[in-house]
């Protein structure tokens, strides 16, 4: 299985997770990194300014 990085504009990361956190709080729930993940995954896919890089693993997997 490959594993890939994400490479993201700081300033992006940041306004995804000033919004994580207020559905959060509108919503009375903990923060979820794996709702972030998810929407930049979707961002990707969907074609948005993301960038994904193989990452080196050093399993050779």
């Amino acid at each position: 299985m490959k594993k890939y990085a994400v490479a993201l504009d700081p300033v992006a990361v940041g306004r995804m997770r000033e919004e994580s956190r207020k559905i959060a709080a509108r919503e009375n729930r903990d923060v979820s990194w794996v709702s972030l993940l998810r929407g930049l995954m979707t961002d990707y896919l969907a074609g948005r300014q993301n960038v994904v890089v193989p990452a080196p693993t050093g399993s050779g997997r």
